[in-house]
């Protein structure tokens, strides 16, 4: 009894205190807990008491998770897990399981504090397999004694970890988990604290759904979104209110990491088309004049042989013809009003009596000059 008082001021000490805290992170208290954890001449209140100190030297501490890995504290955590409460016993649950109960619900929030807060991957990786046994207890009877840890510790395990969200994916725990929404849905209009574990369900479906651009796009397809906000839009009473607006937000997250994921899709489509047009650029190229050709001939073939030559050629010979007129009418005038030497001779012998009586270019020199006409 002494030594459970110890361990109680010595938890108190490291949940108040961060200096405390990392004061009482050493290996040899480590083992010195594991070693009274597992002494079966310990009672169940005791093992509790000390869970709870190794609850409170890993939360949010970094030292503290690698601890509890380094030292071998996981895996005896994980039996006790898997042993303290199975499914029979929580189909029959009664007062004499009290006692066990926190123990398994101390177990829990010791491995969901190793795991996260701050994320620590190896823990993660080494705290999946008991999902197996997480899932199981999933399927018993729904209560949110057993429902709310759970969530707290599947929510945590999987949080930025893709290899720990599809291995319980592929185990079938995504499923289970919309089995018992939609149950806890139903009765959530009538029940309020089945709405706050339908709110805990939702909660742990967004982490194992965020940045699996799969799962999101089923969740579209199927009207999930409708059938979350529609399952609690119909109370008007305060309480429902804020749980709508949580599961608003989170439709939100949801929406702007799929169209994240979206895009980044059709951006890497995009890419890829663009490198198969230019590998088949030249076949394409090649494709598209053949048609051309064909179709221009097939055109030629209707309207008969072409006279486009024949009258452009025509319409050019034409246009330097009356480029050229102007030219030869000057050169024709010409001709006409001065006439040459002999025909002015035969002019003065056929005048009138046969005399001349002017030269002729006195004569024209009397008279007014003639304008050219072309």
């Amino acid at each position: 009894m002494l030594k459970e008082f110890a361990l109680h001021a010595l938890g108190a000490l490291a949940n108040s205190n961060v200096l405390c805290q990392q004061s009482l992170c050493t290996p040899e208290l480590f083992d010195e807990l594991m070693t009274f954890i597992v002494d079966e001449k310990t009672s169940v209140n005791s093992q509790t008491v000390s869970i709870s100190v190794l609850l409170n030297l890993v939360s949010k501490n970094s030292a503290g998770q690698m601890l509890l890995r380094e030292t071998g504290c996981i895996p005896v955590l994980q039996k006790l897990f898997r042993e303290t409460l199975t499914k029979s016993e929580i189909d029959f649950f009664n007062a004499s399981l009290k006692e066990k109960y926190f123990l398994w619900n101390a177990v829990c929030n010791t491995l969901a504090a190793a795991v996260n807060n701050p994320q620590n991957k190896e823990n993660q990786t080494i705290c999946s397999s008991i999902l197996p046994h997480v899932q199981t207890l999933l399927e018993a009877r729904i209560q949110a004694e057993i429902i709310h840890p759970l969530c707290l510790l599947i929510g945590l395990t999987v949080a930025g970890n893709t290899p720990v969200k599809e291995f319980f994916i592929s185990m079938g725990g995504l499923d289970v988990l919309a089995d018992i929404f939609t149950n806890l849905a139903e009765d959530s209009r009538q029940n309020m604290p089945s709405a706050k574990m339908a709110v805990s369900v939702t909660c742990v479906m967004g982490l194992c759904i965020a940045q699996n651009q799969q799962n999101l796009i089923l969740l579209l397809k199927n009207n999930g979104l409708k059938l979350i906000i529609d399952s609690f839009s119909a109370s008007h009473n305060e309480i429902v209110g804020i749980i709508v607006s949580v599961v608003l937000q989170n439709c939100t997250i949801w929406a702007e990491q799929f169209l994240d994921k979206l895009l980044a899709y059709v951006s890497n489509e995009v890419s890829e088309m663009e490198n198969q047009g230019r590998a088949l650029g030249h076949l394409k190229k090649t494709k598209e004049t053949l048609t051309k050709e064909q179709f221009k001939r097939e055109e030629d073939e209707e309207q008969g042989p072409k006279t486009e030559s024949v009258v452009g050629d025509s319409l050019q010979k034409d246009s330097d013809q009356e480029k050229a007129l102007p030219k030869q009418c000057s050169e024709l005038g010409a001709q006409i009003y001065h006439p040459s030497a002999n025909d002015e001779l035969e002019s003065q012998l056929e005048s009138p009596g046969g005399v001349v009586t002017a030269p002729e270019d006195e004569r024209r020199a009397q008279q007014p000059p003639k304008e050219e006409q072309h």
